[in-house]
């Protein structure tokens, strides 16, 4: 397993490609860093003008403009829920802003995230990558340092 979030997923099949299936099952002993310094789930960032629109494969989009606004418990294609954090993924400054797979919202300058321990917390927008990657992260060993 090399994925590192509170969720892992996979595609069944490239027959199945629009059906995906949680790949392992973690439970609390996984999270290493402890329950209140993990992300479980967060608002995810919706491109403004994608608002009710899900993905589609067939429309060719640049790859910061695939956000798309689907549930991820009614089967529809995994990029319409699935969110990332982390060096290569910050957090959307807003609602205009560019960014297909990062999480955001359209309060501003925080984002709102449910930890693993059931704690809801207001993160800013602003918050450094290397933090972001921890909590985002259920088992790296590194201590966070931030300050709501």
């Amino acid at each position: 397993e090399q994925a590192n979030g509170a969720f892992v997923y996979q595609y069944e099949s490239a027959a199945a490609a629009n059906q995906k299936f949680i790949r392992y099952r973690i439970t609390f002993s996984h999270f290493r860093d402890g329950l209140s310094n993990t992300f479980l789930a967060g608002e995810k960032h919706i491109l403004n003008w994608r608002l009710g629109i899900g993905y589609d494969t067939a429309v060719p989009l640049p790859a910061v403009e695939r956000s798309a606004d689907g549930s991820v418990f009614s089967g529809d294609d995994p990029h319409d829920s699935n969110r990332a954090a982390g060096v290569s993924y910050l957090l959307s400054s807003g609602p205009k802003a560019a960014g297909s797979l990062s999480f955001g919202s359209y309060h501003p300058i925080i984002c709102g995230f449910i930890m693993a321990d059931g704690s809801v917390r207001s993160i800013s927008t602003s918050i450094d990558a290397t933090n972001l990657g921890r909590f985002a992260n259920r088992r790296d060993g590194e201590a966070i340092d931030y300050q709501d």
